[in-house]
Parts: structure tokens; sequence; C-alpha cells
């Protein structure tokens, strides 16, 4: 028996208003304060200085977060493959490679993939959490096209070759109009949705134990309309947000602009939500997509779909909790301290250079005084009549500067981020190479920590990616994959298939793996000689083939025209033969040339040679009676 709407659509709201970034502000409150840390324009949260005082802030939590980032996102984008497919069984090989092909494919040409590693890092690198959001989109390949002039037979070729026609046909005298609407394409897009938009519940170890999550977003009213929302309820529909709703986001400060009500700009706030429940009290728990609009949360579409899209990461995981910690939540207490020692340093050096004075009253010129200038008098009735104080800041600052010494190398051993790894530290030289690479060694063990964190977080992208092309690609689709056009068939493949991610931080790593690749590749030479020939049984040409492969990737090099695969040119015999030369047919008549030459001189050396000899003539002879 199915539930009422009226049920149905208070259980969603009541598992949305218990969401985290719903209910209260205290995330929203938290976050604002990491993006205000990482812009150092948080001044209130270090009190009033006072005039003429230092009011300086430290950059720590900027400095660490943009110094991770380069070594962090550039494995996941340097090279062609992000994620690899493996088969689980001997039948899932060819699959598995063309999934590996196509869903990387995918991923780079249907997203802008260096922002979705960026922007996905980033967030989890400073809000604690990075939440990406994998959906197929339907979309138009162009804008429609018009077409005049037509004949009959025109006409119909263009309907028999499945064009669609958009509005009349429109016929003038012999000749016919018509529009064609462009054609529907499929896109896997992923999208990260920003961790003040997305809704999860409190208590939730990870987005695997989920019955409720959602993304509360802004859309124009003109995009809700082509969803295929009902034009005149969504335009019934408030702009602002749920009265149950009270949360901080990253634009609280700024005003909102005021819209007229048909105005097809105008943002309506949706919440997309995907809830786990019994709707139909089957006692069969299914995944529910519904949106909800407007302040009034009024249910605008209701759908059974297989699972929820989001994928999350947390550069620091607390076990048993869903959200970890940040590298600001390492570096906030830092970043204030050092920002109150900069502080006094530099009072004590202001003090330093213009210290208090005694003045005797009465006897000093005080607008002399007062307003200094370079090459200045001060004029003064008895002498002595100004005393310089002195400060005593001079005491602190040798102390000040190892405090500042102290908490950065706080800061190192909390992010990983070092001045050696950076080639910041302008005493390196003096240092032993053993302790550089021991140093170096530990922080990028930090650092690889973090990205095996995000390593499965796309992990989970992939996966999602693999199974929307699993379910709505086309068989027999041709796609340009390594420089050739194949047919691959995407509903065939699983979405079980062993993943792996290929993750090397630094260019460390990269020249370590290079001089490895070439120590192996040296190795099979030997070995080729020795076994007479690169058949095995030890090294095969595939095997030199991969190796080859890898070392092109790992010089970042990329396309397929360095080697060529050993499986491709067998079953290419006509590419192993050398190029033609286009020069050896004319060459070939010239020596046939030359050697008919060669033996027509030859025989008129030896006529000549037998015109030269002396005639000898021969006794007749009787055959009875012998030589007479």
């Amino acid at each position: 028996m199915a539930a009422p709407a009226r049920d149905f659509r208070d259980l969603v709201v009541s598992r949305r208003d218990s969401c985290v970034n719903f209910k209260d502000g205290k995330a929203g409150r938290e976050r604002r304060e990491a993006l205000k840390f990482y812009r150092g324009d948080n001044l209130a949260d270090y009190g009033e200085s006072g005039d003429g005082l230092s009011s300086v802030v430290s950059r720590d939590t900027m400095e660490a977060i943009e110094s991770m980032m380069p070594s962090l996102v550039r494995p996941f984008v340097a090279g062609e493959e992000v994620v690899s497919f493996e088969p689980v069984g001997p039948e899932d090989e060819e699959g598995a490679r063309q999934a590996t092909d196509y869903v990387n494919h995918v991923f780079s040409t249907h997203n802008n993939a260096f922002r979705v590693v960026h922007d996905a890092m980033k967030d989890g690198l400073l809000y604690r959490l990075g939440v990406a959001k994998t959906v197929m989109e339907e979309e138009e390949d162009g804008p429609p096209q018009d077409y005049a002039g037509l004949s009959l037979e025109q006409l119909q070729a263009l309907i028999l070759s499945g064009a669609e026609i958009a509005g009349e046909i429109v016929q003038d005298d012999e000749t016919y109009s018509v529009t064609i609407a462009p054609k529907k394409v499929k896109k896997y897009r992923v999208h990260i949705v920003a961790p003040d938009e997305f809704l999860y519940e409190e208590r939730l170890a990870s987005l695997d134990q989920a019955n409720f999550l959602g993304h509360s977003k802004q859309i124009p009213l003109a995009d809700l309309i082509d969803m295929g929302i009902d034009e005149k309820k969504a335009k019934a529909l408030n702009s602002g947000r749920p009265q149950t709703q009270d949360r901080d986001d990253r634009f609280e400060d700024e005003d909102e602009t005021e819209y007229d009500q048909d105005d097809l700009t105008r943002p309506i706030w949706v919440d997309e939500c995907y809830i786990r429940c019994d709707p139909d009290e089957t006692g069969v728990l299914e995944w529910r997509k519904v949106l909800l609009g407007g302040s009034q949360s009024t249910i605008l579409s209701n759908e059974k779909v297989d699972g929820h899209p989001y994928s999350a990461w947390t550069p620091i995981p607390i076990p048993h909790k869903l959200v970890g910690l940040s590298i600001y939540d390492m570096t906030r207490d830092i970043q204030m301290n050092k920002t109150a020692v900069q502080r006094e340093v530099l009072n004590a050096m202001y003090l330093a250079n213009r210290p208090q004075r005694a003045v005797l009253d009465g006897m000093v010129n005080m607008d002399d005084l007062l307003n200094p200038a370079l090459d200045g008098t001060v004029r003064v009735k008895q002498q002595g009549a100004v005393e310089i104080l002195p400060s005593g800041g001079e005491r602190i600052f040798g102390a000040s500067f190892q405090l500042i010494e102290y908490m950065d190398t706080l800061r190192e051993s909390r992010t990983g981020v070092t001045r050696y790894n950076q080639g910041m530290d302008t005493n390196s030289l003096n240092k032993t190479a053993t302790g550089m690479s021991i140093i170096a060694s530990a922080s990028q063990q930090r650092q690889e920590l973090v990205a095996r964190q995000f390593a499965e977080f796309l992990k989970d992208v992939f996966k999602k990616l693999l199974g929307l092309v699993s379910t709505h690609g086309e068989q027999g689709e041709v796609i340009r994959l390594r420089g050739k056009w194949v047919e691959v068939d995407p509903t065939d493949w699983k979405t079980s298939y062993d993943m792996t991610v290929s993750v090397g931080l630094g260019t460390n790593n990269k020249d370590q793996l290079v001089g490895q690749l070439q120590g192996l590749i040296a190795m099979d030479e030997k070995i080729i000689q020795m076994q007479g020939g690169a058949q095995g049984p030890l090294v095969t040409l595939e095997n030199v083939h991969e190796k080859l492969k890898r070392l092109q990737e790992a010089m970042g090099l990329k396309g397929d025209k360095y080697y060529t695969d050993p499986a491709e040119a067998q079953q290419n015999p006509q590419q192993q033969e050398p190029p033609q030369d286009p020069l050896a047919e004319p060459r070939l008549k010239a020596e046939a040339e030359i050697a008919k030459e060669h033996v027509r001189n030859e025989g008129k050396i030896a006529v000549e040679q037998i015109r030269q000899q002396p005639q000898v003539i021969p006794f007749p002879v009787d055959p009875n009676m012998g030589v007479m």
C-alpha cells in the first residue's frame, strides 16, 4: 500500500531538517573561520592591536595548503590513466582494458579533470570534506538548424535520416522550410559540491552507511523549467530558503539581488534529496530521488533510483566519523601563536627605532619634537632637556626568533611540508645528504597518506562513472581511444572490476621511477641476448613494451606514437615492413643497365681475344683409316 503523499513529504522534510549544514550553523561557522584564516583577513580573532602597533597576520594555513597542492594534484592529472580497472577473471581481460580507456576518456573529456581534482583536493585540505556528485546528463549538441528551399525528396531524406523536426513544416509553392532540433548527447559529469551545500546525517561514519544525502543549491527558474518541472508550478515557488533552515554559508555577508516573480533568472532554492526508505510499505528499502523547491519545500519530482551519486573524502580521517581533520585544524593554533609573536617582535622594533623620550617641561620646542624630519632640528633651552628612554624590546629579539623557528618546525611535523622539500632552506648545502633524504622521505610519507585518502575517493568516483556508462551507454558506440577509432559496448562491461590508482608524489619519486625503469630495460637487453631473442621465456616483446610505456608516462610524455604495441604490429604485419625507398626503383634500373653494359663489354672482350688467337687447321679424319 502506497504511503500518502503528505506523509512521504513530511518524511523527506524531517530527514532533511535533521542533516548537518541544515539544522544549525556550527559547521558553516567553522568553514567560514577556516576561509578567513586561509585568506589572513581574520583580524578580529587576534584582538585590537592599538594605534601605531603591528596588525600583521601570519599565513600558516595558506602556506601549508598551497605548498601541498602541487605535489598532491600532479599524480592525478599527469597521466592518461587516473584509475585502472583490473579483470576479475580471464574472460574480463578485454572488457577491463576497454573500460579503463573509456572511463578515463570520459573523465578527461566530459569534465574539466584538472578543476575536478583541484577543487575536491582544496575543499578537503581547507574545509575537512571534499564532495563529488557523479551523474549522467543529456545536453544538446548545438543550436537548432534551419533549412529552407528544400524539395520534397530532400525533405523526405532529411526525415528518414532520423532528424527531429522542431515546430511545423512550412511549404512555399514547391519548396519546404523546416527547423531541425539539436540532438541530445549523453555526458557523464563529475560535479564538485560546495561543502556548505552538502546535506548528510549527523551520526554518519561513511557514505556507505547513509540513508539520506542531499544537495541544497540555487537553480535559475529557466533551468528548473528545462528540467521538466511544470512552468506554472515553478513560477509559484518563492526564492527564499525553507523556513526551518538556519545555517551559515560562504555568501552570508553578501546582499541578495531582488528579482521579479516571473524573471527566468530568479534563483530558486532546491534540495536534491536521496532518501533510502520504504514509501510503498513493501518491507523493502529503496532509494528515491526527491526534489524539494522553494521556502515551502514543495515536492517537484519523485523517482526511484539505484543509489546516491556522492563520493567524499577527508584528508586526516578520524575512525567512525565521515568528517575528519583538515590542514586548517593542524595549523590554526600555530597561526594564532605566530601572529602574536610576530606582532610583539615588530612592536619592539618600532619602539627601538622610535623610542619614548623624557622631556623637561617648558625647555623643549614640542612642535620640533613631535614632527621629526631628516636633517631636522629640535630646539631646546637646556642641554639634556630630551632624553631617550630604553624600550627593553631588544632583549626579546633572540628569544622571539627562536620561538618562531620552533613553531615553524611544529607546523612542518604536523603537515609534512618542510622547507627542505620546498627548496626554501638557505642552509641546505650545510646539511648531510643522508639527513636531507630522511627529512624529505618523512615529509613525503605524510603527504602520500593524504594522497592515498584522495585516491580512494577517486576510485569511488570512477566506480560510479563505470556504473553510469554501463547503464546508459549504447552498444556499438565508436570512440577515439589511444589515437584510434574503436567500437565498444559499454553495456557488456561489468561494474565489479578491481580498481587500482597510481599514486606517486613529487619530482623525486618520478625521477626514481624513471631510473628504476631504465635499469629494468637495460637488464632486459642482457636477458634477450642470453635467451637468443625476445620470444621468452624470461622476457618478451610485450614485457619490454609495457616498461617503455610506463617509462614514457613517468617522463610526462603523452601519446601513443613513441612505441608500437607488439600485439597491434602482429595484427597489421604490413606495418612491420620497412618503408619503401622512393629512389629504389630508379636505382635498380640503373644497376640493371650497368650490369647489361658490363656483360656486353665482357662479350666484346671475349670475341676480340678469340680473333687475336692463331688459327689451327685440323687434319681430315677418315673413320676407317684413322688420321692421315
